[in-house]
């Protein structure tokens, strides 16, 4: 797999619903339940003797 099917697909995982859930009512209060999320990646390359 390469970098970039790997951000593709990180992508297609980092999605609204994954952060704010359905609203809930109770009586006259609406709950939207929230999450917080992070994503991140990396990567890299190098020159010289292999050790």
């Amino acid at each position: 797999m390469d970098i970039m099917e790997m951000v593709e697909q990180s992508k297609d995982v980092a999605t609204v619903k994954r952060v704010f859930g359905e609203p809930v009512r109770h009586g006259d209060v609406v709950v939207i339940p929230v999450a917080r999320i992070a994503q991140g990646g990396g990567g890299g390359q190098g020159q010289g003797k292999s050790e």
